[in-house]
């Protein structure tokens, strides 16, 4: 790249002019370059039961986009991740709409890798079918599935996990990927995630994964919506209920923003998916030494 430069007694000496764009470039290349947080070494165990006792509160990060806060740990074999939210109406879209992680190993934001839970509740009433969003009754409806969740949501959707790992899968598997929601007597939700590395990445971390920079992306898709009457998918009997490939699942991979069903044209936000997207820094504590032999 070539600069306007001045010529005095033989040498060249930038103008204000090449400072001031010299300044804007380096601004550019910083605002630009993505925050790479450090995940927190997990020195103790944690157990994916939906209740953060193992955390500190509040959680490190917080988005403004999705209105979650969320911490990520690891230790050498597990990854580790809490998500909270406060907010009833993104509650709401995470029980109902269903929420997914996205991970990419090689840091550059590439959607290699899901796990999806909650999935979909495609029975929910659609929230433009309540008479009244401020009503008592819809509030109600609201609270009973919040209590009764954790007894009817018991799988999870894995895509892009090594081996055989794809498709629907028990909370309660094999393989050590553990997830689990609960709501506290707050009304606070908490979302916690233990995934081995051995299922997306490698059996245990080294020293050389002190440098690794891993891509996730959390999106709260929203709310499922009612069919329009003239959609070919709507069920003859009047029951329109919605299904996967509908607006739920029609942008959620790629983490879009909106998830309208096609012609619905309603811009209430609780029909929107949002997503926040963190790189993260693996942090790798060295092995204890083996006993009788001294320090390095």
């Amino acid at each position: 790249m070539s600069f306007l430069k001045l010529r005095i007694a033989g040498s060249s000496i930038p103008t204000a002019a090449t400072l001031v764009l010299l300044a804007f470039i380096a601004t550019c290349l910083i605002s630009c370059s993505p925050i790479v947080y450090a995940s927190l070494w997990q020195s103790k165990p944690v157990k994916a039961d939906g209740l953060p006792n193992e955390w500190s509160k509040p959680l490190r990060h917080y988005d403004t986009n999705t209105k979650l806060q969320y911490t990520f740990s690891n230790d050498r074999l597990n990854m580790y991740l809490c998500i909270r939210a406060t907010d009833e109406a993104i509650q709401k879209k995470i029980l109902h709409g269903g929420m997914e992680i996205w991970i990419d190993t090689t840091g550059k934001g590439k959607e290699r890798i899901s796990l999806s839970y909650p999935l979909p509740d495609l029975t929910t009433k659609p929230e433009a079918e309540t008479t009244d969003r401020n009503s008592s009754s819809e509030g109600d409806n609201y609270r009973r599935p919040k209590r009764k969740f954790r007894n009817e949501q018991n799988e999870m959707q894995l895509f892009g996990f090594k081996g055989a790992l794809s498709g629907t899968v028990p909370l309660q598997n094999m393989d050590g990927i553990a997830v689990n929601i609960n709501v506290d007597s707050l009304d606070i939700l908490t979302y916690e995630a233990i995934i081995p590395f051995r299922t997306f990445y490698r059996d245990s971390l080294t020293l050389a994964d002190s440098s690794r920079v891993i891509s996730f992306k959390i999106t709260v898709n929203g709310m499922p919506q009612a069919k329009a009457k003239n959609d070919p998918g709507v069920d003859p009997t009047g029951n329109n209920t919605p299904s996967l490939s509908g607006a739920n699942m029609g942008g959620t991979r790629g983490g879009s923003r909106g998830g309208q069903h096609p012609g619905q044209g309603n811009s209430n936000p609780i029909y929107e998916s949002h997503s926040v997207k963190s790189q993260i820094k693996l942090s790798v504590k060295p092995p204890a030494p083996s006993p009788g032999l001294p320090h390095p």
